[in-house]
């Protein structure tokens, strides 16, 4: 993400990294008429100038964040500057899930470097939120992890998980070649209806 040039397009605020604290402060911040300018992470302009942030106040423990609520009642989203109640997510043919934040890589055109470290969800809290688009039967489920088998054994986990529950569809990872092996190959032999891509 580039704040600045989200920013000189008309974007009010951006947000680097972790969102959710952010936005909530961001959000309380705004209603209440009290100043914004020192919440870490957040990006905006002021008298002219682009103000950037460092990046701050991360959640070590990524399950402090809890699962995404789908479909709650009081859901809405913003489209073509329009609020409308309801959960897109229950429409889409893809749904993103996040098993961990991070890349152990430092390459120097990505912007997932800025994060030297990587945070992982708890493995029970991942396989729940997989449970739920399995039996729905989201089309696409898109792993938004950097690198997805910077762990191996904790990727093969995941796989075989899925295989064991017969997981039809497209999953989408970024995989980096140099974490994989033989093992991991047998292991996605055994589903052929398990697709992956985005091997780099």
């Amino acid at each position: 993400m580039y704040p600045e040039m989200l920013l000189e397009r008309g974007a009010d605020f951006v947000i680097r990294t972790d969102g959710e604290t952010a936005i909530c402060r961001l959000a309380e911040a705004l209603e209440k008429g009290t100043p914004f300018q020192d919440i870490p992470c957040l990006c905006y302009r002021e008298n002219g100038e682009t103000k950037i942030n460092p990046i701050g106040d991360l959640e070590k423990d990524l399950d402090a964040y809890g699962l995404p609520v789908i479909n709650s009642r009081s859901a809405c989203f913003i489209d073509r500057d329009t609020l409308t109640e309801g959960d897109p997510q229950l429409d889409t043919r893809s749904y993103e899930v996040v098993a961990s934040r991070g890349c152990p890589f430092s390459c120097s055109y990505c912007l997932s470097s800025i994060e030297k470290r990587v945070r992982f969800r708890d493995m029970g809290l991942v396989k729940q939120e997989l449970d739920f688009f399995l039996k729905v039967k989201v089309p696409q489920v898109k792993f938004a992890d950097r690198t997805f088998n910077c762990r191996r054994e904790r990727a093969q986990a995941i796989w075989k998980y899925l295989i064991a529950r017969h997981a039809a569809g497209a999953f989408h990872e970024f995989l980096h070649h140099s974490t994989q092996n033989s093992r991991s190959f047998r292991i996605l032999h055994q589903n052929p209806h398990l697709v992956l891509d985005g091997i780099v």
